[in-house]
């Protein structure tokens, strides 16, 4: 699945270039600094800032502040190898920092990367780290909540959460991961006030309404979730993540048409799950040459086994009778779970088209050896019995 994006509010070193200098470097590598911090505050131009980090590490190659500068630009573009090189760099020289706020900016932001790599339990070192240079930060708390709830620790993030509004009670990325804890754990009441808090306090963050409508559509709200989504685009014409939930609402609701034209942009825009959300979309229109089309793009643009895929591959291919198609799907993804036991059931029924009862009797058994209880396997066991059809 596509990973749910979770709000860090990322923060940069300022007290070094505001609290002054060290004999250890140059004012003119101070300035440097300065000039692209202020850069990347503004969002302005990423690019004439890495251009003076540039500099500035030309300048002192051993001075980590730089690199902290580099890797936290790469972090925001999600380019985490090179946020990781740089960011190791800042940890590396770390004892040339000019004083702790920098050090700290370093190892919050390591955290904050290794949680985005799916590698928390790294993350958490570097983030406890990170509070034990400064435990008055509610940045570091939220990120501490993080990556405890991709821990599964819950009671350690409800309190890291809390220490963060503690410590800030407006601050809104905490209420917005406060609202996914509960939405995770299927307390939706208690999600949809901690979000709608977050949006109350900051309403110019798109993935606050991505949160908001994702509850919703929990909920089973899916006209109020379609409008938070809508609201989104209509805020930020070309933000993908809200055409891709759009998309998914209008799928639940059978509204394919809408849902593959939203779809559409957000594959366009680089959301390789929208191709499988079209694949079901096309199914429900009963075009299911399509839907066996988007599956199979789906499949070779990701790097892993996607057994959704392969599974409605075979369904698809049983819709249209092609019985021989169908099978070779189900074989494929049965190599990788021989126990998937729907698999099991529509090849059993794929050979019964094709009048081999008895390799579909004998997968029917093995459904009941995997599942005893069940029951369109017992039934079908019954009619192939009760026919006689082994005996043809």
């Amino acid at each position: 699945m596509k990973k749910t994006i979770v709000l860090i509010g990322l923060l940069m070193m300022s007290s070094l270039l505001m609290n002054g200098c060290s004999q250890k470097v140059s004012k003119e590598y101070l300035d440097l600094l300065e000039k692209s911090q202020t850069l990347i505050d503004q969002n302005s131009n990423y690019t004439e800032a890495e251009e003076l980090i540039e500099q500035a590490i030309e300048m002192y190659p051993e001075a980590p502040e730089a690199y902290v500068q580099a890797g936290y630009i790469h972090l925001i573009r999600g380019e985490y190898n090179q946020a990781n090189d740089k960011l190791s760099k800042s940890i590396i020289y770390e004892k040339n920092f000019q004083d702790e706020d920098s050090k700290y900016f370093a190892y919050l932001n390591m955290g904050n990367l290794k949680y985005q790599q799916h590698q928390s339990a790294s993350g958490l070192e570097y983030l406890l780290k990170a509070v034990e240079i400064n435990d008055d930060d509610p940045a570091v708390h939220n990120a501490l909540g993080l990556v405890y709830v991709d821990l599964e620790k819950w009671e350690e993030a409800i309190e890291s959460y809390e220490k963060s509004l503690e410590i800030d009670s407006g601050y809104f990325y905490t209420y917005a991961n406060v609202a996914s804890l509960y939405h995770k754990r299927g307390d939706y009441e208690r999600a949809i006030n901690e979000i709608s808090t977050a949006l109350a306090l900051n309403d110019q963050i798109p993935h606050f309404f991505i949160i908001k409508g994702d509850i919703e559509m929990s909920m089973e709200q899916l006209d109020t979730s379609i409008e938070t989504f809508s609201e989104a685009i209509m805020r930020w014409s070309s933000y993908p993540d809200a055409y891709y939930k759009r998309g998914e609402a209008y799928l639940l609701q059978g509204k394919f048409l809408k849902a593959i034209n939203d779809f559409a942009y957000a594959r366009d825009s680089g959301i390789t799950e929208a191709i499988l959300g079209m694949g079901y979309s096309y199914q429900g229109l009963v075009q299911y040459e399509d839907a066996i089309d988007a599956f199979a793009l789906y499949l070779e643009s990701i790097e892993r086994v996607d057994l959704r895929a392969m599974y409605e591959i075979g369904v698809s291919y049983y819709q249209l009778e092609e019985y021989t198609q169908a099978i070779a799907a189900f074989d494929e993804l049965l190599e990788f779970e021989p126990e998937d036991t729907e698999a099991l059931l529509i090849k059993a029924y794929a050979l019964e088209k094709s009048d081999d009862y008895e390799t579909a009797y004998r997968i029917l058994q093995e459904i009941i050896a995997i599942d005893s209880e069940h029951q369109a396997a017992k039934e079908e066991i019954a009619f192939i019995e009760e026919n006689n059809l082994l005996n043809e």
